[in-house]
């Protein structure tokens, strides 16, 4: 009976202590998310600034996984193709378990299979602007939105009727990279721009507040949000503002997700490493940041 105090005091004292190979591991902590090119602006400060703690330590498997975030981004033309392309690398064991997507769009049956919503971002809509006085300016259909952005109308006769001095020939200016060049495919348009169109960082906002009747800007809600000087163009008789794209009521709005795969991670570093990330996404602090570039937050009602 002597022994079972000291006994006692042995066993706690060697469940508290650290393994004898526990260590601690210096690590880079990643993990790589995917947008399509609409979305990539929005959330491309995730790998490279912003992110609370920027030192994490993580226990796994014994030992301590301890540095700093070094997250990465990377983009395809569709959320379709990220999709398929982590579904493809999740059939090799080990690949590619720490990636999600930022879609643009809700998953399909067949996606849900696979792939589920960890957060709900925030909302964003592709929309044209022309100038103040424009006739556009009383609505399109959204064939007609899509048929100009992709450079299939040329001419503004084709969709509404022409006031004395309006130009005809549309001037199409396109929202993306002009030293890519390449788009960031809104409306559906071509990843390399439609015929005759110029790309610009703002998709031609400036042209259009300069009061050109000619341009066609086809930009982001985001880049947008009714500035005085010129008008959103109504698509199927709803106005872009942010309460119907918040709503999604607006046709061109759409709702930006991060998205992973529904199959568990095996390693468990990776596992607290993906759960760190989405808490990071869901915390007040990257909602202020998503802000800064003009989205609506999905949980914050517009005011």
């Amino acid at each position: 009976m002597r022994f079972r105090l000291p006994l006692a005091c042995l066993l706690l004292a060697a469940s508290a202590a650290p393994a004898a190979d526990a260590k601690t591991i210096p690590a880079f902590h990643q993990v790589v998310g995917s947008a399509p090119l609409r979305a990539y602006n929005q959330v491309g400060f995730v790998p490279i600034a912003g992110i609370r703690p920027e030192t994490l330590t993580i226990r796994a498997g014994g030992d301590r996984h301890r540095g700093i975030w070094n997250n990465v981004m990377v983009s395809d033309t569709s959320t379709t193709k990220l999709l398929r392309r982590i579904a493809r690398s999740l059939r090799w064991r080990g690949s590619w378990e720490n990636h999600g997507v930022y879609a643009d769009r809700p998953l399909s049956a067949r996606e849900r299979r696979r792939f589920e919503v960890a957060v709900d971002l925030f909302r964003d809509a592709d929309i044209l602007v022309v100038a103040d006085g424009h006739p556009a300016c009383a609505g399109l259909t959204q064939a007609q939105a899509r048929g100009i952005a992709r450079g299939r109308i040329r001419r503004w006769s084709e969709v509404v009727a022409l006031p004395p001095g309006q130009p005809d020939t549309i001037d199409l200016r396109l929202v993306g990279d002009p030293e890519g060049p390449v788009t960031e495919r809104r409306f559906g348009t071509p990843f390399k721009g439609a015929p005759g169109a110029r790309i610009a960082h703002d998709g031609g906002i400036g042209a259009a507040l300069s009061g050109d009747r000619a341009v066609a800007a086809v930009t982001s809600w985001s880049r947008w949000r009714g500035r005085p000087g010129a008008c959103a163009v109504p698509i199927g008789g709803v106005a872009p503002t942010d309460a119907s794209v918040h709503a999604l009521a607006y046709p061109g709005a759409y709702a930006v997700t991060f998205v992973v795969a529904r199959k568990r991670i095996r390693s468990a570093y990776q596992r607290k490493l993906m759960a760190a990330y989405l808490r990071f996404l869901r915390s007040a602090h990257a909602g202020e940041l998503f802000k800064r570039y003009g989205v609506l937050l999905a949980g914050e009602a517009p005011g």
